[in-house]
């Protein structure tokens, strides 16, 4: 897409379009930001404006044939080094291996169609240490009429040397109502759910595109009212929650239909639960709540709890989720989880 249709990212936009206007572009780029705000659709902005037959202002039309098939994933002067190019990925993996850098410096041998190629390395965080200083050969003698794009969280997760040898671009986290508008428009999600999809998805598009797919809202119900339920509950009823947490689990994972990122999406959930009602306590306005919908069962309990048991619990989530990148077992982390937070808050 045109970068006209990339949402939010004015900053980025901005400076992107008078260094293609110049014709001084760089041959590699850094962009750093969260996932799911609109990197790889700038990466494509690119390379639809400098292969455009009609540019105007440092931007592609949108419509000629190299726009569309850039736009459509057709063209050899887009590539993308990720799970999602199948030409690059023999098999579907979070790691870029020193194998997909030698099968792009290949691809790199031969002069581009157009007037640039546009090689992208999405999640360049994830290569391998054997990958990244194979691609930093690449770098350091970067064929003609190719522009290197790397996508990563943090410039902190690559090599010092490649981050130096790339024009660093920064991503900021997507406005709730940007994100709200665009669930409501593009995907017919009624406001309620586009309100609470945008409110806890930190500011990804991205991601709030995966919790509607996964049926995130239904889950999110059931999740934080269990968390509610363990404010007041026995701790006999609290085990009880625990062994119901730890068999939905195990179906899952029988199943293939979430297992350890239900985990993951649980986790995130609860936090933000906890983060409300800090917030709450502190006398914040309430449009900064991630839980809006469940505003009468935070201000019921806040009350009972001091900021720093709600500190505490958000570090014993944190926990969690450190033992689960771990590979601890499963079903004693759901245990320790939900009967630690039954804890601390029976000791708030």
């Amino acid at each position: 897409m045109p970068f006209s249709h990339i949402m939010g990212q004015e900053k980025a936009k901005k400076f992107l379009r008078q260094v293609l206007a110049m014709q001084r572009v760089p041959h590699a780029y850094l962009f750093c930001g969260i996932s799911g705000v609109g990197k790889k659709s700038m990466a494509r902005a690119i390379a639809m404006a400098l292969n455009c037959d009609h540019s105007v202002d440092g931007d592609g039309c949108g419509v000629c044939p190299s726009c569309r098939a850039i736009a459509d994933g057709n063209s050899p002067d887009f590539l993308l080094v990720g799970p999602e190019n199948r030409e690059i990925f023999d098999e579907r993996s979070d790691r870029i291996l020193i194998e997909h850098i030698r099968k792009l410096n290949h691809a790199v041998g031969f002069s581009p169609i157009g007037r640039y190629r546009v090689c992208v390395l999405d999640h360049a965080q994830n290569m391998t240490v054997e990958a990244a200083n194979s691609f930093l050969k690449i770098l350091e003698e970067p064929p003609p009429g190719n522009i290197f794009i790397l996508n990563a969280v943090d410039p902190l997760d690559l090599l010092p040397t490649i981050v130096s040898r790339c024009q660093r671009v920064a991503f900021q986290p997507l406005s709730i109502n940007d994100i709200k508008k665009w669930l409501f428009r593009e995907r017919d999600v009624d406001e309620e759910s586009a309100d609470i999809l945008s409110r806890v998805c930190s500011g990804s598009l991205g991601k709030a595109i995966d919790m509607l797919d996964s049926n995130y809202l239904v889950k999110r119900k059931s999740w934080l009212s269990s968390v509610v339920d363990l404010f007041s509950v026995s701790r006999n009823r609290a085990f009880l929650i625990a062994v119901e947490y730890m068999n939905i689990l195990k179906d899952s994972y029988r199943t293939g239909s979430g297992g350890r990122n239900d985990v993951f999406d649980m986790c995130m959930t609860w936090k933000s639960l906890y983060r409300d009602l800090i917030l709450i306590k502190e006398g914040a306005p309430f449009n900064m709540l991630m839980n809006m919908d469940y505003i009468h069962d935070l201000e019921r309990h806040v009350q009972a709890f001091g900021v720093d048991a709600l500190l505490k619990s958000i570090d014993f989530l944190n926990r969690t989720e450190r033992d689960l990148m771990n590979n601890i077992n499963m079903s004693l982390i759901m245990e320790q989880t939900v009967m630690g937070l039954w804890s601390l808050a029976r000791g708030a």
